[in-house]
């Protein structure tokens, strides 16, 4: 089994203004889903799936039972464009 390592997690300023709107329990549970998805991007807990229509290119993984995180892969980085409820985000 290989394993993944995402080296850089860079933040965009969308998605640092969105964390900071969310509940201290919700900053949490994003924090420990990005830690499982900077060591295995698809850690089966995330279901990360690709993402289509106006978010072609991009990933999304769940952090929460109705909390999502959007990134964007580019080699070892993944940049973080939002996080929030599924209706938020997509």
């Amino acid at each position: 089994m290989s394993r993944w390592l995402l080296v850089d997690l860079v933040p965009t300023s969308a998605f640092r203004r969105r964390l900071k709107r969310l509940t201290d329990d919700q900053r949490r549970r994003v924090a420990a889903a990005l830690k499982r998805f900077q060591t295995n991007p698809f850690d089966p807990s995330l279901e990360t799936h690709k993402l289509s229509g106006d978010l072609a290119g991009h990933w999304a993984f769940k952090a929460g039972y109705d909390l999502r995180v959007v990134v964007r892969i580019e080699g070892v980085t993944a940049y973080l464009l939002a996080v929030g409820s599924h209706d938020e985000v997509y």
